[in-house]
């Protein structure tokens, strides 16, 4: 008798047919078979207002027969694949449990004693926000009508500069848009924009202020004068812009001040977009009127 038949032998006397008795739940004919279904365990409620920026989502199987059991013969929840995104970003790549304890992805953790998958998002912009979350089976078969949740934030008190999107996605050697807003403007006449980035990871492919006639700052009637400077080998990007005359009593609002294309050169993971102190907003006083800076977080897989 050769030597595999002898060890086949062997299992099968001592336990039975070892590959009868596996009951695999990825496999549709198998008993407790459940279609992918993600339950989110924590996180904002449906339509709920936040005062802050920073938010946490977990997640897991709805089924029980997939949660954490040292009886089961496979780690289930460790190999159950999840993709993610939040408001129009594309969906993150496909990362189950034991993925992201291999790879520690920014933001993303798993805990394999209760099979929770954990995201954390930082300083997402004031307004409305969708987070969604699907799943699928190592053996192919995705998950339908997956759920999502709405919410919105408003945690930014008084006057702000801020680039948006707070947080975004990116898939590695892409490009993506970086707006710079105001925020709740009050009798600004000018307004002097520093942003700061990484440029082993970063580069300006092109960009746009927002000066002309469809412009923010043209509700003034004065002339708009612009200064700009690209440093690649700093990385930074600079931007002044004041309104000559015009309106004595400034502009009052919120308006886009300027859109940069971005492209990402570097390393993947975790980045950031400044937006430095040196950036100021004055009004028709000549009074610095800028409360809060916000920056853009990047995540690159």
């Amino acid at each position: 008798m050769g030597m595999i038949a002898i060890l086949v032998g062997i299992l099968q006397l001592g336990c039975g047919d070892i590959f009868g008795d596996i009951n695999n739940l990825f496999d549709p004919t198998s008993d407790g078979y459940a279609p992918p279904e993600t339950e989110i365990v924590l996180g904002p409620g449906q339509n709920t207002m936040l005062d802050s920026a920073n938010v946490v989502f977990a997640w897991r199987h709805a089924d029980e027969n997939y949660w954490p059991d040292t009886a089961v013969v496979y780690d289930y929840p460790g190999q159950i694949l999840y993709s993610y995104k939040l408001d129009n970003a594309s969906w993150s790549d496909w990362l189950s449990g034991a993925m992201v304890q291999e790879y520690l992805p920014p933001n993303h953790t798993y805990d394999d004693s209760i099979g929770w998958h954990y995201l954390q998002f930082y300083r997402l912009e004031d307004g409305e926000h969708r987070f969604e979350i699907r799943s699928k089976y190592p053996s192919d078969i995705e998950e339908t009508g997956w759920p999502q949740r709405d919410f919105s934030i408003d945690a930014i008190d008084g006057t702000a500069l801020i680039a948006s999107p707070a947080y975004t996605l990116l898939d590695s050697g892409s490009t993506f848009i970086l707006t710079v807003k105001m925020i709740d403007v009050v009798d600004l006449m000018g307004v002097n924009l520093v942003l700061d980035y990484q440029p082993d990871n970063f580069a300006v492919v092109e960009y746009s202020l927002k000066t002309d006639s469809t412009g923010f700052l043209a509700l003034s009637d004065g002339q708009v004068l612009e200064f700009l400077e690209i440093d690649p080998d700093q990385g930074r990007f600079t931007a002044s812009i004041a309104v000559a005359g015009g309106s004595v009593t400034g502009i009052n609002g919120s308006g886009i001040l300027a859109r940069i294309r971005f492209a990402h050169t570097g390393a993947a993971g975790q980045h950031e977009i400044v937006v430095s102190d040196e950036s100021v907003m004055r009004n028709v006083y000549n009074d610095d009127i800028l409360d809060v800076r916000q920056n853009c977080q990047v995540i690159v897989w």
